[in-house]
């Protein structure tokens, strides 16, 4: 064998060494120390002992009578034999005691370490007695085998735990009546409870179902899940504890042994307060939302019926002032409101009348408030109407225009004028009449006064004269 893979088999012993953690034991373990009085008293020998073969000393693992506990591995004579693969040594030397035995301890192919039994007198051994130091020392490979095991095990369970805790904050069990066996230590650290105040309480009468009929229905299944003995996964519940109310996600899956029985259920919790209250949140702003949505469409079909009902022409503008709405069957409309989209205001108006309206669009930008204007245009009958045009501002910088035709108005205030100015003028007449009949009955004095004075209302006076 070369020296490279000499290399390489010591290493994965010491390793498989280490992995017991025998090395590590600052007291006998029992079960050695009673194989090794086995080993002593089977032999008849005042001292025997178990060394564990490390990489550069022999270590004391188990002994009787006065025996090193730890030496380099050249000084220890019956090791540094089974290590070269040799057979029991004869005693030899003056540091070697006057008889000796020994066994290799092997786990998984390695030789771990060795059972030695020593005499302070010389004796040869029986192959009774070699037979009964191999038993012995089989037992006590067993027993680093189950350490060995054991070790990994629990190597494994840590792992195993640490990679659950990665996804949750902490572990549980619990019997086949749901009473809780066991609980990982750190519940203690989430919920500031003492795992040991569990044990024995039923888990599930901890957590209550969250408000809200969702819930009670995740809840109900969650209890059937449990009575037909199913996995179930995060089930939200809320508990109250030292640190205040915390929300919490349950897992289980139900555990059942080799003839089919159940058990009982092992799971994990996870503390999701702040998730839960983050979604809760949002899902009430989404809903808000929603209802505003809601209520803003209803708004704008109020509007646009009323829009719609009212009498007077109305477009909406966008912020470029586009049409971008308007009053689609109106019999006043010089073109269809289909052929305006997306065009500026005045697109389909006179200059002049465009130039108005351009104008108190942009008064309507600079000050917000609304602005009136009235113009006259012909409509496509030929009639040559007058329109009063209000533009409003709305939401979403746009602007309504409402054009509202005031002819009939302006013929109301043309013909009310026309007979006020004829009420006056029949007025003045019934005035005149009057006082002329009312002179025609007065004296003769009073008729030339009269005469006198009509004919110098007729007859005409040089400047600066005097009236006789």
């Amino acid at each position: 064998m070369n020296s490279a893979s000499t290399t390489t088999q010591e290493q994965a012993r010491i390793a498989l060494l280490q992995a017991t953690r025998l090395l590590e034991a600052s007291d006998p373990p029992p079960a050695f120390s009673a194989l090794v009085r086995l080993a002593a008293t089977q032999l008849a020998c005042p001292k025997a002992a178990i060394y564990l073969i490390d990489a550069h000393c022999v270590q004391l693992l188990a002994g009787v009578g006065q025996v090193p506990r730890r030496q380099s591995r050249e000084q220890v004579h019956c090791t540094q034999a089974r290590m070269n693969g040799n057979l029991p040594v004869p005693p030899g030397g003056d540091t070697l005691p006057a008889a000796h035995a020994d066994h290799p301890l092997t786990v998984e192919g390695f030789t771990l370490g060795v059972l030695c039994v020593m005499d302070t007198v010389e004796r040869q051994w029986s192959p009774a007695q070699l037979a009964q130091l191999a038993d012995v020392a089989c037992a006590i490979s067993a027993l680093m085998t189950a350490e060995l095991n054991l070790q990994r095990g629990r190597r494994m369970e840590a792992r195993v735990r640490t990679a659950s805790l990665a996804g949750n904050d902490w572990m549980w069990e619990t019997d086949s009546e749901s009473r809780l066996v066991w609980v990982s230590s750190s519940v203690m650290q989430h919920l500031g409870v003492n795992p040991e105040y569990e044990i024995g309480s039923k888990g599930v009468d901890f957590y209550k179902p969250l408000p809200g009929d969702a819930y009670a229905a995740q809840w109900a299944q969650f209890a059937q899940a449990r009575s037909r003995r199913e996995p179930f996964s995060n089930v939200l519940g809320q508990r109250d504890t030292p640190k205040g109310r915390v929300i919490v996600s349950i897992s289980g899956l139900p555990v059942f042994d080799h003839q089919g029985n159940f058990m009982g259920y092992r799971g994990s919790n996870r503390d999701v307060t702040r998730q839960v209250q983050t979604e809760m949140e949002m899902r009430h702003a989404q809903q808000q939302l929603l209802n505003q949505q809601a209520e803003l469409r209803d708004s704008e079909a109020r509007l646009s019926d009323v829009l719609h009902a009212l009498p007077d022409i109305w477009f909406v503008l966008d912020e470029a002032d586009n049409y971008v709405d308007g009053h689609d069957a109106h019999p006043l409309l010089i073109r269809p409101f289909e052929e305006l989209r997306s065009h500026p205001l005045g697109h389909e108006l006179p200059e002049e009348v465009a130039v108005l309206q351009r104008a108190a669009l942009e008064r309507v930008r600079r000050t917000g408030k609304q602005q009136r204007l009235e113009y006259e245009l012909q409509t496509n009958d030929g009639v040559q109407r007058h329109f009063e045009g209000r533009l409003v501002p709305m939401g979403k910088k746009q602007t309504l225009l409402l054009a509202r035709d005031i002819t009939p108005i302006r013929k109301a205030e043309h013909t009310l004028r026309e007979k006020q100015a004829a009420e006056a003028a029949n007025a003045a007449k019934s005035a005149f009449v009057s006082r002329m009949s009312h002179e025609i009955r007065t004296p003769p004095q009073c008729h030339q006064r009269f005469c006198a004075t009509a004919a110098a209302s007729v007859t005409p006076h040089p400047r600066g004269g005097k009236v006789p």
